[in-house]
């Protein structure tokens, strides 16, 4: 069964979609919130809170296009909000400057050959270790979890020329650091 009808079913007050949901997106969700806060038990709290909060505003909610998306966009708030709450770190939002795009493609090529090369995910993966976590997060979206630019800033709630620029800052980072070993 897709996404958008389980979303249907929830909508008509289907308990038992939101427990289908829930099965199909854990997994995904805690990979991404991991992504954005590197604390399992808080990300897993986070994700609870999400579907709770789905189940009672429920009647509220309308048809979705892409329900992955806004799951997402919801679990990335959620930690946001409770990570202001508790740790009173606002300081997420940073200012982007636009750099060339050369470095797209060849990282790209880079992250399309790593499955077949052990010693060159292993830079990879320390490359990534080295990234801000907007960085981390945005290239993940990308190029782990095939978001477009436009969703990814959705759910980072950025405009699209900050994503564009994230993402090339962190590739041009990811190019430079492979290059240096």
């Amino acid at each position: 069964m897709d996404l958008s009808t389980i979303w249907e079913r929830i909508l008509e007050g289907r308990r038992d979609a939101l427990s289908t949901l829930f099965r199909e997106m854990y997994s995904p969700m805690l990979n991404y919130g991991l992504k954005v806060y590197g604390e399992p038990e808080i990300v897993k709290d986070c994700i609870h809170d999400v579907f709770l909060n789905l189940w009672k505003r429920r009647d509220g909610l309308r048809p979705l296009e892409n329900v992955k998306a806004y799951l997402f966009t919801a679990l990335r708030m959620r930690i946001l909000e409770w990570h202001r709450q508790n740790k009173a770190r606002d300081d997420r939002q940073q200012k982007y400057v636009q750099e060339d795009q050369g470095s797209l493609l060849n990282i790209e090529q880079v992250i399309i050959q790593v499955e077949g090369d052990e010693e060159l995910a292993q830079r990879l993966k320390e490359a990534v270790s080295n990234l801000t976590e907007r960085q981390r997060e945005a290239v993940y979206l990308k190029f782990f979890s095939g978001f477009s630019n436009d969703e990814i800033a959705d759910i980072m709630q950025v405009n699209k020329q900050s994503v564009y620029n994230t993402i090339s800052r962190a590739l041009k980072r990811l190019e430079e650091y492979l290059m240096e070993r």
